[in-house]
């Protein structure tokens, strides 16, 4: 199910900590937020075949052991230009985040 209405942060800038790999030290990225993924996309992440940031993502995803839903969002890393990507809602970075790179 696509979701309704827009992310709260959608058309915005805002701090992720990413890990590509469980076990590897998190990466802290300022990312443009667009929307949820399935609203960019127009379907799930997980019925994107060919899009590159969605097959990114599910292997990212299986190697970080991050949730398998739909919570996913359409990013861009640093600008509104910059490459895109998808991130986990968990991934958002909070004030509690300690020990992401810079």
């Amino acid at each position: 199910m696509i979701h309704p209405d827009p992310h709260p942060l959608a058309a915005t800038t805002a701090q992720a900590v990413v890990r590509a790999v469980v076990g590897t030290d998190p990466h802290r990225l300022t990312v443009h937020v667009e929307d949820w993924a399935d609203r960019v996309l127009g379907r799930s992440w997980m019925a994107a075949a060919g899009n590159p940031p969605a097959l990114n993502y599910s292997l990212r995803a299986a190697w970080a052991r991050l949730p398998v839903d739909d919570d996913v969002l359409y990013v861009h890393a640093a600008t509104r230009t910059g490459p895109a990507l998808l991130i986990h809602v968990s991934e958002l970075a909070t004030t509690t985040d300690e020990g992401a790179q810079p």
